[in-house]
């Protein structure tokens, strides 16, 4: 995170501005996000599989936090000897919160950092278990959105607060929970991951690089991200655990994807009826005789 000096002069023109605001903010919505992080130290080894179930990760985390790294195994899975494709120690101090396979096993991506969501959000390795990128917020274009980043450091012309409209990731004390409520999922024959954000921001990152992919290239694969968009939506709403749930029906009123309607509604008799309301409130859905709580009255108008 780039802090920066506030000069005397701003400090004389802002400070009282800025006090009364980061006194309301702190109040009002960011205390809660900024108390510590708990976090249980990782008692033995994780395995992630590709989705054809051939290759297989194991991850098995460091012995303690300030000595040594992760180690990584990758195996294809299928043969009889299980063979190792390659073994290596990973970035992660700890060990990541997550990775993604493909098919072939030529790339491996991993997501974030155990003790700080957002810190190595996207690294990745290739077939021989090489670095090929180890992305930080900032150089995937996301540090703009971190809501406390743009309460402290202010816009680049030197404005203090920003557009605030513009905070969409939520933060706490060591993490910034950029994959909040996010997709994620590889295209064109696994060159590319694309990650859409809870806000419904596409971000691309192609596999052999680890360069961010461009609108423009982003653009020229609307059909296939849209294909598996829907997919996915389909597939949290299917499932039977709430967060899923809530997931797809988030997305499916951001996407306006009628065809998920008839399983909303289901889901209004569910914990997740009120992602589900307001998923079809989105899709100009009428739905009588369902109250969830923004819709009870409260004495005084709060």
């Amino acid at each position: 995170m780039e802090w920066r000096l506030i000069s005397k002069t701003l400090m004389k023109k802002k400070t009282a501005i800025l006090l009364a605001i980061f006194g309301g903010l702190l109040s009002a919505q960011v205390v809660p996000r900024l108390l510590g992080d708990s976090w249980i130290y990782p008692t033995g080894p994780s395995t992630y599989y590709s989705s054809n179930k051939i290759y297989a990760l194991t991850v098995t985390p460091a012995p303690d936090r300030n000595k040594g790294k992760c180690v990584a195994v990758l195996k294809r899975s299928d043969s009889e000897a299980n063979q190792i494709a390659w073994q290596r120690t990973l970035v992660n101090p700890v060990e990541p919160l997550g990775a993604m396979i493909t098919n072939k096993g030529d790339y491996v991506v991993t997501f974030d950092t155990w003790f700080g969501v957002g810190k190595d959000p996207i690294v990745i390795y290739n077939s021989k278990g090489k670095l090929v990128r180890r992305h930080s917020l900032k150089s995937l274009g996301l540090e703009k959105y971190v809501q406390w980043v743009r309460i402290l450091t202010g816009d680049e012309d030197g404005s203090m607060l920003g557009d605030m409209a513009e905070a969409y990731i939520r933060c706490s004390t060591a993490s910034a929970y950029w994959q909040e409520n996010a997709i994620k999922f590889l295209v064109k024959d696994e060159r590319y991951l694309i990650v859409r954000l809870h806000w419904g921001m596409l971000l691309g990152v192609e596999l052999s690089t680890g360069r961010v992919l461009k609108d423009v290239e982003l653009k020229a694969l609307k059909t296939e991200i849209d294909e598996n968009v829907r997919r996915e939506i389909t597939s949290l709403l299917a499932s039977d655990k709430e967060y899923e749930q809530v997931k797809g029906a988030l997305i499916a009123g951001q996407e306006k994807y009628a065809p998920a309607i008839p399983r909303l509604r289901e889901l209004l008799k569910s914990n997740a009826r009120k992602a589900s309301l307001e998923a079809l409130a989105a899709l100009g859905e009428k739905v009588d005789g369902v109250i969830i709580e923004k819709d009870i009255p409260r004495k005084g108008g709060a």
